[in-house]
């Protein structure tokens, strides 16, 4: 997750920035996995922290507890599924920035 206000002052740069030409793509980030994600919140954190699998059955109830309402989870599930299978990619293969 990044904060609203660090992609706004990142947009504004690039928009007060040089100016180009043709198609450009700007990569704000790029896909690690969970254990990745767990063990970077374990250094700062000072914990062993471990990702684990939600079970397909057990994620509505997960999500409920992030605080999406109960019965309107069915989206973010879906967005979960799709990355899960391969069908969305969130970032540029190869690069890691």
């Amino acid at each position: 997750m990044v904060a609203t206000n660090d992609i706004g002052a990142e947009v504004a740069t690039l928009l007060t920035g040089p100016a180009w030409s043709g198609r450009r793509i700007v990569e704000m980030g790029s896909m690690v996995s969970a254990d990745e994600v767990a063990e970077q919140l374990g250094k700062v954190l000072n914990l062993d922290v471990k990702a684990f699998a939600t079970p397909r059955a057990g994620r509505a109830e997960a999500l409920e507890q992030f605080g999406i309402p109960k019965g309107h989870s069915g989206p973010a599930e879906e967005m979960y599924e799709a990355v899960n299978a391969g069908w969305m990619d969130l970032g540029v293969e190869g690069r890691n920035t």
